[in-house]
């Protein structure tokens, strides 16, 4: 499940994924709120949080993600990943050698951390 969270302000968008992530997830929740933040600033911020229930991403969200974030590359500032499961880092660091924006890891916990680090530019 994915949630958008009322912190997001002008060009940052915030969001917190729980439990197991699908494709309806990307689809009719996160691929919309990016695509609006996208089309008003041109260049957002992401900070996605992940709760301690997280459980993963369905094959089908991968496959959004992933066509996504390639279609938009050049529309990211910086994406801060917040409690991001560390079986799951290395996708990270495997991912970012094709993206044109920088990528960041923080704990549960520094959100605050997340989201000054993303108002620098």
């Amino acid at each position: 499940m994915i949630r958008l969270l009322p912190e997001s302000h002008d060009d940052i968008l915030m969001v917190q994924a729980s439990h197991k992530l699908t494709a309806t997830d990307y689809k009719e929740t996160f691929e919309p709120a990016l695509q609006s933040r996208i089309n008003e600033y041109g260049h957002i911020d992401l900070m996605f949080s992940f709760t301690d229930d997280f459980d993963g991403f369905e094959l089908g969200a991968m496959w959004e993600d992933a066509k996504f974030g390639l279609s938009h590359r050049h529309n990211f500032h910086k994406i801060a990943l917040v409690g991001l499961p560390n079986s799951m880092r290395w996708l990270t660091k495997a991912g970012t050698s094709m993206l044109d924006f920088e990528v960041k890891n923080f704990e549960i916990g520094q959100e605050k951390e997340a989201e000054s680090w993303l108002t620098v530019h």
